[in-house]
C-alpha cells in the first residue's frame, strides 16, 4: 500500500519499519510505531488501517474495530470494509459482517471474495438487490476462474438459504467444476502417500517408547482430527469452555514439531523416509519442543484441531506418547454436501467432486483404522450425531480420557466471545441443534450421481454408528 505524499518523512520511516516488524511477527513493537504515527496524523485512513492490522494480530479486536471504523469514516474503500467484515464474522456477528462485505464489493466488484463472504454471512432474497449485484458481476468478462467460482458459489448460497435446493445445486455444480482447475488435489499422490505411511508405521515398535516426554506439571496435548465439516470446531469450542483446557484452533503445533525433527537430518520438511532414521532420543527432543510451544498457556491441556492431524498421528504419538487423540466422525454424506456448498482455500481440495471426496474419505478411513490398531489407548472416537443428541455423555467420555472432571460451562459453549476462525463460526455460537443431522436428505433426490456413489459409505457409517 502506497503512503500519502502528505505524510512527513518521520511518519513514513516509522510506517516502513512497522511493516518490517509485522513481517517478523513483532506485533507489539510495530503497534507502538503505528500508534505514534496515528497520534501525529489522526485523520489518515491508511495509518488507522495499518494500526488495526497490528491490533487484530494481538487479539485486541474491539480496538481494531474502532480503528477500522475511524478509517472508514475518513476514507471508505473496499480494503477497510472487507477487513472489518472479516473481524465481525470471526466474532460471530454475521449480519454486520455481511453489510461490510457488501460495501467492500460495491467499492471493488473485482473483489469477488467479498461477494462470497457476504452471501455466506447474510440472509438475502433471490429477488433482492444483493443477489442482483452478484449476478451482474457474474456476467462480466476478463475475470479469473476463481472469480467465477466464487460468484457462482455465492449465488448458490443465497438460493440455498431461500430453500431452493435445485437452484443452489445448479450454481454449486458450476462453481465446483471451475474450482476443480485449481483444487491442487492429486488423488493418486494422496493414495500413494497413505499407503507409504501405513507401511512405514507398521514397521515401527511403539512399545519401546518412553511413557511420557512431559513432566508432571507440563501441559499435555490433545489433538482433534477429522474431515472438514465433521464437527471439529464444535468439539474444540466445547472443550475450550473447560477451565483446564485451552483450545488453540487449527495451529501448526504438530507440523512445526515435525519440522524440528527434520532439522536434525538437515532437512526443511519431514518426510516418510525419515521414520527409519529417528531414534527414541530424536522423538523425545522434538516432543519436548512441542510441549515447550504450549506450556506458556498455563493450562493442563492444550487442544489443537488442525484437520490434517490424522495424516501424521503416528508421529504425534511418537513425539508425546501420553497425548490424547480425539477422532470425530460424521455421516460422510452430510460432510460431503456441507463441503460441496463451500469454496475452500488453496490447500489440496478434494471437495469439488463426489469422486475426489470419496477417495479422500477412504484414505482418511484407512489411516485412522491403522492408528487405532497401533495405539488404541491414545484414541477416543466421538460421533457427531451422538455428540449433538447426548452432549453430556460424550463430553464425559472425552474428559475422563483427559482425567478431568465435567464442567457445566462445556454445555454453554455457544456463549463464548472468543473469535472463531473456521467456516463453522456461526454454527458454534448457537445452542446445539439437530437439523444438521441428516442434512444430505434434502439433496439426495436432486443429486442422484452423488447419492449412488455415496451409498456404500453411508451404509458403512450407519453400521458403525449403530454398533458403537
Amino acid at each position: 500500500m502506497t503512503l500519502s505524499v502528505e505524510l512527513s518523512e518521520e511518519i513514513i520511516s516509522k510506517v516502513e519499519k512497522s511493516r518490517v516488524l509485522y513481517n517478523e511477527r513483532k506485533f507489539n513493537e510495530g503497534l507502538d510505531l503505528l500508534t505514534a504515527c496515528v497520534h501525529l496524523k489522526p485523520d489518515d485512513a491508511l495509518l488507522l488501517f495499518e494500526q488495526a492490522c497490528f491490533l487484530y494480530q494481538l487479539g485486541q479486536f474491539d480496538q481494531s474495530i474502532k480503528a477500522l471504523e475511524r478509517s472508514i469514516n475518513i476514507t471508505p474503500n473496499s480494503r477497510n470494509h472487507s477487513f472489518l467484515g472479516s473481524i465481525l464474522a470471526d466474532l460471530g456477528k454475521p449480519s454486520e459482517a455481511a453489510f461490510h462485505y457488501l460495501q467492500a464489493f460495491k467499492f471493488n466488484p473485482s473483489n469477488t471474495y467479498c461477494a462470497y463472504a457476504m452471501a455466506y454471512n447474510g440472509d438475502y432474497d433471490v429477488n433482492g438487490e444483493e443477489y442482483q449485484i452478484i449476478h451482474a458481476a457474474l456476467q462480466r468478462n476478463a475475470q479469473q476462474p476463481i472469480d467465477y467460482a466464487r460468484l457462482n458459489m455465492a449465488l448458490g448460497k443465497i438460493h440455498l438459504k431461500n430453500k431452493d435446493v435445485p437452484g443452489a445445486l445448479s450454481f454449486f455444480h458450476t462453481g465446483k467444476k471451475i474450482s476443480e482447475n485449481f483444487s491442487n488435489y492429486d488423488l493418486s499422490a494422496d493414495t500413494l502417500r497413505t499407503q507409504k505411511i501405513i507401511s512405514a508405521f507398521k514397521a515401527l515398535e511403539y512399545e519401546e517408547m518412553p511413557t511420557s516426554t512431559a513432566s508432571n506439571n507440563s501441559t499435555r496435548v490433545a489433538l482433534i482430527f477429522g474431515l472438514p465439516r465433521s464437527g471439529t470446531t464444535l468439539l474444540e469450542t466445547m472443550l475450550n469452555s473447560h477451565a483446564d483446557i485451552q483450545g488453540i484452533g487449527e495451529s501448526k503445533l504438530l507440523s512445526s514439531s515435525l519440522e524440528h525433527l527434520a532439522h536434525q537430518f538437515n532437512e526443511e520438511m519431514f518426510q516418510i523416509e525419515h521414520l527409519t532414521k529417528c531414534t527414541a532420543q530424536d522423538w523425545k527432543n522434538s516432543g519436548q519442543q512441542m510441549i515447550g510451544q504450549v506450556n506458556y498457556y498455563g493450562k493442563r491441556w492444550i487442544v489443537d484441531k488442525q484437520l490434517f492431524n490424522y495424516v501424521w498421528l503416528g508421529c504425534a504419538q511418537k513425539l508425546n506418547p501420553d497425548s490424547v487423540f480425539i477422532d470425530i466422525r460424521r455421516n460422510p454424506a452430510d460432510i460431503f454436501i456441507s463441503c460441496y456448498g463451500m469454496l475452500f482455500g488453496v490447500w489440496p481440495n478434494y471437495t469439488h467432486s463426489v469422486d475426489s471426496f470419496i477417495a479422500a474419505y477412504n484414505n482418511y478411513h484407512l489411516l485412522v483404522t491403522e492408528w487405532k490398531k497401533l495405539f488404541p489407548q491414545n484414541i477416543v472416537t466421538i460421533y457427531y450425531e451422538q455428540l449433538v443428541e447426548k452432549p453430556y455423555e460424550n463430553l464425559v467420555k472425552i474428559l475422563d480420557k483427559l482425567e478431568l472432571p465435567f464442567e457445566e460451562e462445556c454445555l454453554d459453549f455457544y456463549k463464548t466471545e472468543a473469535p472463531i476462525f473456521t467456516p463453522s463460526q456461526q454454527q458454534v455460537r448457537k445452542p446445539l441443534y439437530k437439523s444438521s443431522i441428516g442434512s444430505w436428505s434434502r439433496f439426495e433426490n436432486h443429486f442422484p450421481e452423488a447419492a449412488e456413489k455415496l451409498s456404500p459409505l453411508i451404509n458403512r457409517y450407519l453400521d458403525e454408528l449403530q454398533s458403537n
